[in-house]
């Protein structure tokens, strides 16, 4: 029974370091947006506003996402018996 899960367990953990690396860009592209804003706050506040609610709402997407992730994965999960 135990060499039947074997290929899940795998699957399972590719599709960990899947949402792991999709989370690690999403968070470093918004690094990126936040530094810029921060440099654009002394120039151009209004531009920097209207970034800010960008990033805001990449977040909320994010937020989504993961939360989608979550739930494919824990419907995913229950298809398969316990060990």
């Amino acid at each position: 029974m135990m060499e039947n899960l074997q290929p899940l367990k795998t699957r399972e953990n590719l599709l960990i370091i899947d949402i792991h690396d999709h989370i690690q860009q999403q968070m470093f592209a918004l690094a990126l947006q936040v530094g810029t804003l921060k440099l654009l706050l002394k120039r151009d506040p209004d531009a920097a506003l209207k970034g800010l609610h960008k990033i805001e709402h990449l977040l909320e997407l994010l937020q989504l996402d993961l939360n989608s992730m979550r739930l494919g994965l824990k419907a995913e999960h229950s298809k398969f018996p316990e060990a």
